[in-house]
């Protein structure tokens, strides 16, 4: 595409993939490779992304980023940690199967599901309710997770990790992801 505007943000030049009609699913989302460099507030229980807000946050913790721009966060229990990507399109969190098997007090097993990738791919898929956790010193309550082996997907070169933080776990708080500064916090 020529060019994209989205509130404060005008991207040139953007190469977009094209969505097949029959694909359940958003008609559009707009990725990283536009809003990488600005500040994103998140606020999922409204339904909202602000971008290059001033609102305070709780303090600027680093960002770490994947070779995609994704953040990477730590997640801890009194038990076990674990290096999670923030993933705002993730409707739960994914739990790798091999973390999940090592640490399994922290997983209460739920039900299974069919799961669905950003591919269309369908398999089933077991879910649990991942006991409470710390990020970035706040606590979460317990939530809902699906457990699937995604450990060493990420590209070359990228930090592992054996969590994708999804919607269960996100709208829980107000964040502040600020690709600018290279910081992300919570909103006060």
């Amino acid at each position: 595409m020529p060019s994209i505007e989205f509130g404060p943000i005008v991207a040139q030049d953007v190469i977009v993939d094209l969505g097949d009609e029959t694909t359940d699913g958003p008609t559009s989302i707009l990725g990283l490779d536009v809003l990488a460099g600005h500040r994103l507030d998140v606020l999922t229980a409204r339904g909202q992304c602000t971008v290059d807000a001033e609102q305070a946050i709780d303090g600027g913790r680093t960002l770490v980023l994947s070779s995609h721009n994704h953040p990477h966060m730590i997640v801890e229990w009194p038990t076990a940690s674990a290096v999670a990507i923030y993933d705002t399109g993730a409707s739960v969190t994914i739990v790798d199967t091999d973390f999940a098997q090592n640490h399994p007090s922290l997983f209460v097993p739920h039900r299974n599901s069919t799961g669905t990738d950003a591919n269309g791919n369908q398999s089933a898929t077991a879910m649990v309710i991942m006991q409470s956790c710390r990020i970035g010193e706040r606590e979460f309550s317990p939530s809902l997770a699906a457990i699937a082996p995604i450990a060493g997907i990420q590209p070359a070169g990228d930090p592992p990790f054996d969590l994708i933080l999804g919607y269960p776990i996100i709208s829980q708080a107000g964040w502040a992801v600020d690709f600018g500064t290279g910081t992300w916090g919570f909103l006060r």
